[in-house]
Formats: C-alpha cells, sequence, structure tokens
C-alpha cells in the first residue's frame, strides 16, 4: 500500500489500477457477463479478465486473446511461476505494474509474488527484505517521551528479548496486561518509569 500511495500522489499510478488490484472482478456477476470460452477457467478468474480488460487501456480485448488462444493462456495458467513467465501476447506492452494486475487476475495465488517484484523495483530491495529485531539498536531510539510499540503476529512473544536486554542494562522492568480497569494501574506504572528510569512494558494494548 505505501508503495501505491507513493506512485499515486507522484500521479505515476492511477486509482482505477489500484481499485483493480484491490478488488478485481469481486464486483461483477457472472450471470451479467459474457460467457467465458473455456471449462478451465474458474468463474472469478473470467470476471477478473474483464475486470482488468475494463480498466487497462492494452488490456482492453484481454477477454478475446483468451478466448482465440485459450489453450495458450491455459499453459501460462498451468504454470509453476507464472509470474516469472512471459504473459502470452502482452508481455513487452504492459508496464511492471499492468503485468501484476495480469498476474493477480489469472492467477491469485502468485499475486504476492508479484507484488513483491513490484515493490523491489519501484522502491527498492530493502523494502521487501525480512530483517530479524535488534531490539538493542531500536532500543537506542526510545526515550521517556519515545515508546516502543511491538505489533505481533499470532504466536510472536517479545517479552523474553526485552526481559533479555533489561537484564544486561540492569533495567528494572514492570509489566501490566491491559483490561477493562487496568488504566489506573498502567498510568501509575509508566510515571514511576519517568521518573525513576525503569521500563514499563504495557501488553495487550488493543484491549
Amino acid at each position: 500500500m505505501l508503495t501505491m500511495k507513493i506512485e499515486s500522489v507522484a500521479e505515476t499510478l492511477s486509482q482505477a489500477y489500484i481499485q483493480c488490484l484491490l478488488k478485481g472482478g469481486g464486483a461483477l456477476d457472472i450471470k451479467s457477463e459474457r460467457a467465458k470460452p473455456a471449462s478451465w477457467i474458474p468463474d472469478n478468474v473470467w470476471l477478473n479478465i474483464i475486470a482488468t480488460s475494463q480498466t487497462v487501456l492494452m488490456l482492453r480485448d484481454l477477454p478475446d486473446s483468451v478466448a482465440r488462444n485459450d489453450q495458450l493462456w491455459k499453459h501460462w495458467y498451468d504454470e509453476d511461476a507464472p509470474e516469472q513467465a512471459k504473459i502470452p501476447e502482452y508481455d513487452d506492452r504492459l508496464n511492471l505494474f499492468e503485468k501484476l494486475l495480469v498476474v493477480r487476475s489469472i492467477r491469485e495465488d502468485r499475486a504476492l509474488l508479484s507484488v513483491q517484484t513490484y515493490i523491489s523495483s519501484t522502491l527498492g530491495q530493502r523494502f521487501i527484505d525480512s530483517r530479524p529485531l535488534n531490539l538493542r539498536e531500536t532500543e537506542e531510539d526510545a526515550n521517556f517521551r519515545t515508546p516502543l510499540v511491538a505489533l505481533l503476529s499470532r504466536g510472536a512473544d517479545v517479552t523474553g528479548i526485552i526481559m533479555d536486554l533489561a537484564k544486561k542494562k540492569k533495567v528494572q522492568v514492570s509489566s501490566i496486561s491491559l483490561g477493562q480497569g487496568q488504566e489506573p494501574a498502567a498510568r501509575k506504572l509508566m510515571s514511576a518509569g519517568m521518573a525513576n528510569g525503569s521500563w514499563g512494558m504495557l501488553q495487550n494494548c488493543h484491549l
């Protein structure tokens, strides 16, 4: 989303393209549209193809191309990594985002890989590289006015590495799990930390 926002502000990417990526043919009704030309094409894929043809001028005849060369498209559809293969009939005429839209339309399961290619080409490889958290470096940017906020995925827990770092730095850590009625205790904990330099860890902040 950040990459698309940057390009949108720079007026190098249209809102229509962005909406096509996000929604595909979700707003279309299979009964109201042109019949799909081959049985191997799932209904949702056909609706995505139609939506993309209505959005991208260069792909306006995409449904005709699929109908005319369905075996060529089926071969591309069956590729293990279609995002790395040339797009039938259109490859040399499309920019990177338009190629992403084709992959998203026909092989949605490979769209994330195409998105990574788009981000890497637009902003740079470092924006898609996964880097392990270095809490010691991160902690140096924090102070009593600038907290560290950890957004965790399911099953992730940073409590251990925070406690280990606190032990190495000989800093006291007080923690509280937030929930109904815990606001006064949390405020007291934070005030104490600001006064004596201890760390306050607020858990389950979404509650």
